[in-house]
């Protein structure tokens, strides 16, 4: 694993706190990891975070840290969206869109 993943997390009865443990202990195992999103959502998942793994960090550390830390979390490769990074956006009003 390297570059952007999507962090799925499912954080418990209380899942502010536990989100808190979940970005301090990704930012103790990998202090220049950079987070391009986070999300709370509903359903199966509490939260969802769009992190980017700088050069040399070892993405098995982070899923290291959150299993250290209890956070039941599951890990997606990702990659920027073609139509959303061209110019204009995509229809209907994306980002930078026209």
């Amino acid at each position: 694993m390297n570059g952007m993943h999507v962090i799925l997390l499912r954080l418990g009865s209380d899942p502010d706190d536990a989100h808190a443990r979940a970005v301090a202990a990704l930012k103790a195992a990998l202090p220049n990891l950079r987070w391009v999103s986070s999300y709370r959502v509903g359903g199966a998942y509490d939260a969802v975070d769009v992190v980017d793994f700088q050069p040399g960090e070892d993405p098995a550390e982070a899923e290291r840290a959150l299993r250290d830390a209890g956070i039941a979390a599951e890990w997606l490769p990702a990659e920027a969206s073609a139509v959303l990074r061209a110019p204009g956006g995509a229809p209907g009003g994306a980002p930078g869109g026209a």
